[in-house]
């Protein structure tokens, strides 16, 4: 078989595929929008499909260059409402095509959980989670600090807030989270990045006039690595934030903020003053 010839069937293989995987997408999003009502099933997203060539990313240990083609189903949800409570699920499913080396094919997930409910004019409480499970971490963690290389990446963030109103100007919270990380490395980083981290949070927001807000907030986490042999030792934060807000007209830009934080001893520090103005809410003024 001549390079041409070859060529052709790798990108046959490559459409073949992709168009398989975007009718089966269509199918299940004309099914969710036929179930749209208040409470019940509906999408909030619709359907992507999208291709690129790309090269020098790392596989084991190879650097490989492939035709990928990325299909994003649409994100189903799954709404419960009451008088007090809200309720909510959501799905988004994700598969990676690769022409030359379909052996790289991956199907991804992300899923969000949430509930809230008002105990009473005082008391109200906030419940989520949050999983992620992907081949290609970088792409999908866009505030990741890390490029990290190809492989099976597993997070699993739960968090609970508790919330007081003291009175119309002040309230206060208290919030726990707990985060579970894994990822598939090889060589000296295997294992290093496959932790459990919680974290117990207070915090206070009090305003002082109708554009003058106050914010104080202080956490404690906890870092244990589920390989001590490899990912060393726990670590333990401390955590102050101090915070300024000042609502103008609303020409001001939303936000102008200027954090300054520091660290010492495990402790960090910021003093986070900002401008905030309050956006038009009339349907005049989005359009």
């Amino acid at each position: 078989m001549s390079p041409c010839e070859e060529e052709r069937k790798v990108t046959m293989h490559s459409k073949r595929k992709a168009l398989a995987a975007m009718f089966l997408g269509l199918s299940v999003g004309t099914g969710a929008w036929a179930q749209e009502h208040p409470n019940g099933f509906y999408l909030t997203s619709p359907l992507t499909v999208s291709s690129g060539y790309d090269q020098n990313f790392v596989v084991d240990a190879q650097r490989i260059q492939d035709i990928v083609t990325l299909l994003v189903g649409p994100e189903v949800t799954w709404l419960r409402t009451t008088h007090r409570s809200q309720f909510t699920l959501e799905y988004q499913p994700e598969v990676e095509l690769f022409a030359r080396n379909p052996g790289l094919d991956a199907f991804n997930s992300s899923a969000k959980m949430r509930f809230l409910h008002r105990i009473n004019a005082r008391w109200s409480m906030d419940a989520g989670d949050v999983f992620l499970t992907t081949m290609d971490p970088s792409r999908a963690l866009v505030n990741s600090l890390l490029l990290l290389p190809r492989g099976r990446f597993f997070e699993n963030d739960f968090y609970s807030t508790l919330g007081y109103r003291i009175n119309e100007a002040t309230k206060v919270s208290f919030r726990f989270d707990n985060a579970v990380t894994t990822m598939d490395l090889t060589g000296p980083f295997a294992g290093r990045l496959n932790v459990v981290t919680t974290a117990g949070t207070v915090n206070l927001d009090r305003s002082l006039t109708s554009h003058q807000k106050l914010s104080a907030s202080y956490s404690f986490l906890h870092g244990h690595p589920l390989n001590p042999e490899t990912g060393g030792s726990a670590n333990n934060v401390h955590l102050l934030n101090l915070g300024y807000t000042y609502e103008v007209n609303r020409e001001v830009p939303p936000r102008l903020p200027a954090p300054l934080p520091w660290r010492r001893n495990s402790a960090i520090f910021g003093w986070r003053p900002g401008i905030n103005a309050t956006c038009p809410s009339s349907e005049g003024s989005r359009r």
